[in-house]
């Protein structure tokens, strides 16, 4: 498979089998609902010229592991096709894994094949050349930890490289434009678009950074002047030849990739340039070393999956990651980042004093698709559960006394 992502790319002509018009093609059913997971690709293997793709699947805090080997294969008749072998392990009881399939080039229902459970949702035909060509969508049911076999047998069709529902192109202009740029600029030498290479891909650098002219400013300067760190050891090479207005097409255009989700984070919580930085800290430093900083301690819980509820944390618990932290607006892409382990349920508090020079009135809010607490001067001001929304909610404390408040915020 090849996209333009890093420029021109070689092409290849011919039907397709399969084709995943779904973003996600998993879906989980649990307790009578279903839903769409977060897909994880874990990886690779090749055992004696095979080759075994690894998934982790993540569905309210359920981690389920998929293993698939796909396989091509020749009947007696000359016939051929193709074959799906999957190994699923994790899945908890009342939960079924689902896969949806959208298969072309078969001419009869019989020429799927599973140990398992196939439903056709949608079914078309197709006459070329005097034969009937069956087009059909349906979703594969997967056993539950255990192994299922699905193959579907092919028939070959005449191909015509004329299609006529395809849609016609739509050229985007800017990022013809800054592709261009990228190109001249080995930028792409690095980076694609949509995927890790040597360095991250421009769609997780988005995810990353907030959309403001200040980071705007930041990263093109680190694009000229180069660096490391940021994104692990390998460095990026320093750019001074390339034009100032270049390489801010170019941040400007990576920066709105995750426009879309901007936006919505925006609509529930003022944006911020702040970039969040984790500090790790040994639980067992000297205490009478530390200096008060600015920022919120912090201290995470991990936390069985299957729990439910509100934790009892005490001083007495122990966490598992403390630190230091700048902010608390923080994305899924900055847990991801930054505290893989912690994806599914945890705890965290945060805890810091809020210095005030004069009486004021303030107004607070939280957002959280969970729940999350906060507490000024040992009081519980708001309380927040968002369920599978992330609701902001606000509220504001008036008269508030200079000197030194404790602050605390809890998120479960």
């Amino acid at each position: 498979m090849y996209t333009t992502a890093h420029g021109p790319q070689p092409i290849s002509k011919g039907n397709t089998y399969f084709v995943n018009d779904s973003t996600v093609a998993w879906i989980v059913t649990a307790n009578g609902t279903s839903g769409t997971p977060a897909v994880i690709y874990k990886g690779h293997t090749v055992l004696d010229n095979k080759v075994s793709l690894r998934y982790e699947l993540i569905y309210q805090g359920k981690r389920i592991k998929v293993e698939e080997r796909p396989e091509f294969f020749t009947l007696a008749d000359g016939q051929v096709g193709f074959e799906r072998v999957f190994k699923t392990t994790d899945i908890p009881d009342g939960v079924e894994l689902g896969l949806k399939m959208h298969i072309e080039s078969i001419t009869s229902d019989k020429d799927i094949a599973t140990d398992n459970k196939f439903v056709i949702c949608k079914s078309a035909a197709q006459d070329i050349s005097g034969k009937t060509y069956k087009t059909i969508d349906g979703i594969l049911s997967l056993k539950n930890n255990a192994v299922t076999n699905f193959s579907v047998s092919i028939t070959p069709k005449p191909f015509t490289d004329v299609v006529k529902t395809a849609a016609p192109k739509v050229v985007n202009e800017r990022e013809e434009r800054v592709f261009a740029l990228m190109t001249k600029s080995d930028c792409n030498t690095c980076h694609n678009r949509d995927l890790k290479t040597i360095g991250p891909s421009f769609r997780t650098i988005a995810q990353r950074y907030p959309n403001s002219p200040k980071i705007s400013t930041m990263l093109s300067d680190k694009i000229i002047r180069g660096g490391k760190g940021s994104w692990g050891e390998v460095p990026m090479t320093p750019h001074p030849l390339v034009a100032k207005e270049d390489v801010a097409a170019m941040v400007s255009y990576i920066l709105d990739l995750d426009a879309t989700q901007e936006n919505r984070e925006r609509a529930t919580m003022p944006v911020s340039d702040y970039l969040f930085e984790f500090k790790k800290k040994s639980t067992f430093s000297n205490a009478k070393t530390q200096v008060e900083k600015p920022g919120l301690a912090l201290n995470i819980y991990k936390l069985a999956d299957g729990f439910t509820g509100t934790p009892e944390i005490s001083a007495k618990t122990a966490p598992q990651l403390s630190g230091v932290a700048n902010m608390l607006h923080l994305s899924n892409f900055d847990f991801g980042f930054n505290m893989e382990e912690f994806r599914g349920n945890f705890a965290l508090i945060a805890s810091g004093s809020l210095n005030l020079k004069k009486t004021t009135n303030a107004v607070f809010r939280v957002v959280g698709s969970d729940v999350s607490k906060l507490f000024i001067d040992n009081k519980l001001v708001l309380e927040n559960t968002g369920g599978q929304n992330e609701v902001p909610k606000e509220g504001e404390l008036n008269n508030l006394k200079p000197g030194k408040h404790p602050i605390r915020i809890e998120y479960f």
